[in-house]
């Protein structure tokens, strides 16, 4: 019976240790990994949403909406990037001259995206053709190390890049 016990083998404090500092590496290379992809969701998600805010400004033009109480045939709309953290769709000419009663303020929930490129970016009522009030009709959204670039078109195409 003596024989029996000590042929049984329990593990050592060094094997358990072993195991641990594999588990806990793992566990820091996930964390690295699930941040990097946070932080990509984060920076799509702002791109997104100055696209889809164009997208807006350049349907309600093409279908000649006017909010403005005294406007019965349509107005070119627009967006302003001015104010960091927050886009304005407007109607009018520009965002100088616009009707300031009728902007629609998005907000953006992200911190880290920079907008740089086109401030003020306009479509014409009934064409949605595109143009830039400010300089080249392209938006820049950046963070970090990643740059995409959307354009509009003078025909009021939106694009952009990964």
């Amino acid at each position: 019976m003596d024989n029996q016990v000590s042929n049984l083998r329990g593990v050592t404090l060094v094997e358990m240790l072993i195991v641990i500092s594999l588990l806990i590496s793992l566990a820091s290379l996930g964390l690295f990994v699930s941040f990097s992809h946070y932080q990509g969701v984060h920076f799509r998600d702002e791109r997104m949403l100055v696209i889809g805010t164009l997208q807006k400004a350049r349907s309600q033009a093409l279908a000649h909406l006017c909010f403005a109480p005294a406007c019965t045939a349509g107005v070119s709309h627009g967006v302003y990037f001015g104010t960091p953290g927050e886009y304005v769709v407007y109607e009018g000419d520009s965002y100088a001259t616009r009707h300031e009663t009728e902007d629609e303020r998005i907000e953006s929930q992200q911190s880290g995206p920079q907008l740089l490129g086109c401030r003020d970016m306009q479509f014409r009522v009934g064409s949605g053709n595109g143009s830039c009030l400010d300089g080249e009709p392209q938006v820049l959204v950046q963070e970090q190390d990643r740059v995409s670039t959307i354009t509009v078109s003078p025909v009021g195409r939106i694009w952009w890049d990964d």
